[in-house]
């Protein structure tokens, strides 16, 4: 069962379930035999309303992908769970139950066999999702982020890796490490954007994919008129090890930070409402990726379709454009 965060606020319950009702469903049909995966940790509620029930927390952030070790941990306890009955039920949902619902479900039907890949899985989850009576949708709702997407498949390849389908246990891979050497972007700001961002500097962000710790920065110079639409960020060794997100931000008027901290404090501004202003940075883009599922060509190449926030903005973000992250491994 996939369903969006039960509304525990006044306002929210106008657009989302009432935390009532869905106690109600899950106590009078499910009672007693329902598993809820909370993948929401921004909206809390009332977790002990589900009496009869049990709700396990998943620490994930909005718009990033499920850490790999939470892929594995909701496929050993849903397993675990509905082997103890054939009327036991698991349910997940984050806030609007697209995203990081979708990505754990696409898991489970790749556990199950009941997907053959990764995209059939996605597909999938997204024909399901959708309401397809609404004659005016204009498009299916399954998981979008790039990211998401990219992790549906590090999913997909650690069963195959393994042969672990259900009931088999699935393992936790072990972390490689990673030395980040470069982070290159060619043709990827269309004019538009470009013009925007002259004569701002631009900083590269290496974080954990909690986004709770910064691992490594890299400033560029300023964007000039004659190469904004090519950048490069040598990334001075920093070492990444599991999951690992990297973000481009333009810094705006901001003085660029001479350490991690004043770095998490100027995305402290943007966060706190500041957005748009030219004392907080701008967001650019972000990618997510396990270390352990780089190749060993030492070069991660990703399209503008492949990067989190660009893929929505075609108007901004060249089709034909690249980002290219040099690394190292071991």
């Amino acid at each position: 069962i996939s369903m969006s965060v039960p509304a525990a606020g006044f306002l929210s319950r106008f657009y989302r379930n009432p935390i009532s009702e869905v106690v109600r469903f899950f106590e009078v049909f499910h009672e007693g035999c329902y598993l809820i995966a909370n993948l929401c940790p921004e909206l809390p509620y009332p977790e002990d309303s589900f009496r009869s029930g049990r709700v396990e927390r998943f620490f994930v952030e909005d718009h990033r992908p499920p850490p790999l070790s939470e892929f594995v941990r909701f496929l050993g306890l849903a397993q675990d769970w509905m082997s103890r009955s054939r009327t036991h039920v698991v349910a997940v949902h984050c806030r609007g139950g697209k995203g990081r619902t979708g990505s754990l479900c696409c898991a489970w039907l790749l556990y199950a066999k009941e997907a053959e890949d990764a995209q059939d899985a996605l597909n999938f989850y997204a024909l399901r999702r959708t309401d397809m009576c609404q004659i005016h949708s204009s498009k299916v709702q399954g998981v979008e982020t790039p990211s998401q997407v990219r992790y549906v498949g590090y999913v997909e390849s650690l069963l195959r890796d393994q042969a672990a389908y259900l009931p088999a246990t699935v393992k936790c891979v072990k972390a490689v490490e990673v030395t980040l050497l470069r982070l290159s972007v060619i043709s990827l700001f269309t004019d538009e954007l470009a013009e925007q961002l002259a004569g701002q500097p631009l900083l590269v962000l290496i974080q954990d994919i909690h986004g709770k710790e910064l691992l490594g920065m890299a400033p560029s110079s300023s964007c000039r008129s004659a190469d904004v639409h090519s950048q490069e960020w040598p990334l001075q060794g920093a070492v990444a090890s599991g999951d690992a997100g990297v973000s481009v931000y333009a810094w705006g008027s901001l003085a660029l930070p001479e350490d991690l901290s004043e770095a998490a404090a100027g995305l402290n501004k943007s966060k706190q409402g500041n957005r748009g202003s030219s004392l907080a940075p701008q967001h650019l883009f972000t990618f997510f990726v396990h270390t352990t599922f780089l190749d060993s060509s030492g070069v991660l190449k990703l399209t503008a379709a492949e990067l989190d926030k660009a893929c929505k903005r075609p108007d901004l973000y060249d089709v034909s454009g690249a980002v290219f992250l040099e690394y190292q491994i071991g």
